[in-house]
């Protein structure tokens, strides 16, 4: 069954083009606090769907590289992701760093801080999760 699916894939999308370029996410990246087990109310929903882009591929067993894309308007990072036929890795990297060459997406980073708490209110929060 997997192997047909693989084959109608290959035949409807790369006989019409050399690759995809589609989302790596189906979201903007999360924030720390979003990506907190324990913080984020419904952290495992939005964990789980974080896969959505990518799983089909995976499943398929297409070479795919997600590109760094800049960032959104809250400073998270953004990408998108290339898909290329079975064995076409190295067209993929090529497109890759075409991309980041022309655009210069690699040289930002986003901020890896989360706001500071003070020290009184960190140990209060220690004590009350421990009992």
């Amino acid at each position: 069954m997997r192997d047909r699916v693989i084959a109608a894939f290959n035949e409807a999308v790369f006989d019409r083009a050399d690759l995809l370029h589609v989302p790596t996410m189906p979201t903007l990246a999360p924030s720390i606090d979003e990506s907190d087990p324990v913080l984020a109310q419904d952290f495992l929903e939005n964990a789980l769907s974080l896969g959505t882009c990518t799983r089909p591929f995976t499943y398929l067993g297409l070479p795919a590289l997600s590109v760094p894309a800049g960032l959104s308007e809250q400073g998270l990072p953004s990408s998108f992701q290339l898909v290329g036929p079975p064995f076409t890795e190295e067209l993929l990297f090529r497109v890759a760093r075409a991309y980041e060459r022309e655009t210069g997406w690699t040289s930002i980073a986003p901020p890896l801080s989360r706001p500071t708490v003070p020290a009184s209110e960190s140990q209060s929060t220690a004590v009350c999760e421990n009992g």
